[in-house]
């Protein structure tokens, strides 16, 4: 299968993929989760759930993968919290946090790429950075959409990147409960904060973990609105870039300092082959409960069921296509070519002939790289069953 090279996206053969002083306020969702045990329940859900395998065929993959929103409501809290220096070393300043109903939060969850849906290029992940940031006057443009895509970087894998294959991170000195920033100032320069605002798009591929959103301050628009800013949380864990990352594949940022380290899909420290992960900071205290804020309500986009992948790791410079509807498609026509699938809800059955014949296969959850159960660029039909 041919490798696709298109700016900022990470070429199929490498096999990897990457890359002032406020009152944060903390917005979370844990959507539900469908667990074998019918005593599972929905605190600490993750995006994603278990359910039991297929009726037939080779099951693969032992859960489905849903997409839920579950209604939370989670305390507020109040807390000291600093600006920091280039290090990520924290100095005394204000800090708010503030955690509401996820089906309130002022933005968009869609399944899926930013290419498969219809992002605008020059926009979002795709606004091109200077010295490792983006420009101010180029700001509003970057928050219109983010996107969270498991892929590989260097010898970390799984790590989260962005829609232009960017590693990012997370910060030990970080709180998650509630969850809280503390790099600012100088730090935020070297650290950029992974922001959107009122209305964005936040796009998500093989996440595993719990999205949330914590409040960073406004950015003024050209007509003179004041559009609130929320920086990317993932398991509670404050997402951010670095500045000193410049290829996608790039993760310069891990173990520095020994407390800021790439993010894996399920919000924990991302690691290297055959190496132990990093040990996790020790859990903090959680501060006295607040009222909470009230936001306008999300919008779920979950009509794409299947996502397939021309290159592997979910990457979206290659081709894709969705399956929305249930019956037998043939792919040989719609994509040269599969190696990855994500699964977002339902089982996916393929087969390695046209007309839902041949060798079947059948999935439950995302797979990234199809060489890994012998089915890379097999895939020539498939079918969607409940």
């Amino acid at each position: 299968m041919r490798a696709h090279t298109p700016a900022f996206a990470v070429p199929r053969h490498l096999h990897k993929g990457r890359f002032p002083c406020h009152t944060p306020k903390f917005l979370s969702f844990a959507p539900k989760s469908v667990n074998r045990s019918p005593a599972a329940g929905v605190a600490g859900a993750n995006w994603f759930g278990d359910t039991g395998p297929a009726d037939d065929g080779d099951v693969l993959m032992s859960s489905r993968r849903m997409v839920a929103l579950a209604a939370s409501l989670v305390a507020v809290a109040i807390v000291a919290t600093g600006c920091g220096d280039s290090s990520g070393e924290a100095g005394a300043a204000p800090a708010a946090t503030a955690s509401v109903d996820a089906a309130e939060a002022p933005l968009k969850l869609v399944s899926g790429t930013p290419k498969l849906n219809g992002a605008e290029q020059g926009t979002g992940d795709w606004v091109p950075r200077v010295d490792g940031r983006v420009a101010e006057k180029d700001r509003e443009t970057a928050m219109k959409w983010v996107a969270l895509r498991a892929s590989r970087a260097g010898d970390l894998n799984p790590v989260v990147v962005d829609g232009a294959g960017r590693t990012l991170y997370r910060f030990d000195k970080d709180t998650t409960n509630p969850s809280r920033s503390n790099c600012t100032g100088k730090c935020e320069e070297v650290w950029p904060p992974v922001t959107v605002t009122e209305g964005s798009s936040v796009h998500f591929v093989g996440i595993k973990g719990k999205v949330g959103f914590l409040r960073r301050g406004s950015i003024q628009t050209p007509g003179g609105k004041q559009r609130k800013v929320y920086q990317v949380t993932l398991n509670g864990w404050a997402l951010y870039e670095f500045s000193k990352d410049v290829e996608p594949g790039d993760a310069k940022g891990h173990g520095v300092d020994g407390v800021w380290f790439a993010i894996a899909p399920n919000g924990k420290k991302a690691k290297g082959k055959g190496a132990p992960p990093p040990p996790e900071p020790s859990p903090t205290a959680p501060s006295a409960p607040q009222p909470e804020e009230p936001a306008p309500p999300v919008e779920e986009d979950r009509s794409i069921k299947v996502i397939f992948y021309a290159d592997f790791n979910f990457n979206d410079g290659g081709e894709s296509f969705p399956l929305r509807d249930s019956g037998c498609v043939n792919l040989a026509d719609k994509i040269e070519g599969i190696s990855g699938i994500q699964v977002f809800k339902g089982t996916v059955r393929t087969w390695a002939q046209p007309d839902c014949k041949g060798e079947l296969k059948v999935f439950t959850e995302d797979i990234g790289d199809l060489s890994e159960v012998g089915f890379d660029n097999v895939i020539k039909s498939a079918r969607i069953v409940s």
